[in-house]
């Protein structure tokens, strides 16, 4: 299978120190792929390099064969990755549908035309249609005309989600995409993303603290410890390995 991601020697250094120090690995195309470590381990530096938030000190990222490394992050988007937050990016006193729909409009170059006097009948059916789609995707279907400041935590993160989905990225980056959540709401969130994942032949890149999460539903798991790479395969192999015993899920056996 392809690589669609392809980190290579990734520095990020702050002053004197690096939050990201040499970090290698490749993400497979249609794959859930995990990267967990303890606090500081540099998850956050990492997905701020891959979005273009940050512009790497040294190495490579490229992207379906693309050098994406200290690009925009619009133009980044552009080239089909997007991210959902931790803390999610929604406009409180908007309904739900219309911020997909101007996330779609947004993406098509079409906002233009859904803010003037009077857009087009096929315009408005289209993103309407589209915004539908993303919606029953995501479970949001009865909830589209509430304001989103209404939704319970778990639902406002799968707004989030569908806002990123309206780009129609290639790969799906996900800032620990269960946090604060309650055990139903993590249940609903696993089964979205492994329905989004198999439905749009979706590559996923996520981060998370939960290991029941992880272990359940990654393909791939890379551990980041100090800004470097300790350990990477799959559940079984990360979960023997005794470096990623001792400094993260907490056994020195």
């Amino acid at each position: 299978m392809a690589a669609l991601l392809e980190v290579e020697g990734l520095i990020k250094r702050f002053g004197g120190f690096a939050a990201v120090d040499g970090v290698s690995f490749a993400i497979e195309e249609g794959t859930i792929h995990a990267v967990i470590g303890p606090n500081g381990a540099g998850k956050t530096t990492l997905f701020r390099l891959l979005t273009g938030l940050h512009a790497p000190s040294a190495g490579r990222i490229r992207l379906a064969g693309r050098d994406i490394a200290g690009l925009a992050p619009h133009r980044i988007a552009c080239l089909g990755l997007a991210q959902s937050f931790q803390l999610t990016t929604i406009f409180p006193k908007l309904s739900v549908r219309e911020q997909v729909e101007f996330a779609l409009t947004a993406q098509s170059g079409l906002a233009w035309r859904m803010l003037a006097a009077t857009p087009s009948l096929f315009t408005r059916r289209g993103v309407r249609a589209a915004a539908e789609v993303l919606l029953a995707e995501v479970g949001l279907s009865e909830a589209a005309e509430r304001p989103a400041e209404t939704l319970s935590h778990g639902d406002q993160r799968a707004l989030d989600v569908a806002l990123a989905l309206a780009t129609e990225p290639r790969l799906l980056l996900l800032d620990e995409p269960t946090a604060g959540m309650s055990s139903f709401e993590t249940e609903r969130m696993v089964a979205m993303i492994q329905r989004l994942a198999r439905a749009r032949n979706l590559t996923v890149l996520f981060s998370e603290h939960d290991m029941d999460v992880v272990f359940g539903i990654s393909d791939r798991i890379t551990v980041l410890h100090r800004g470097r790479v300790i350990a990477e395969g799959d559940a079984a192999r990360v979960q023997a390995d005794p470096e990623v015993a001792e400094v993260y899920l907490g056994s020195t056996a």
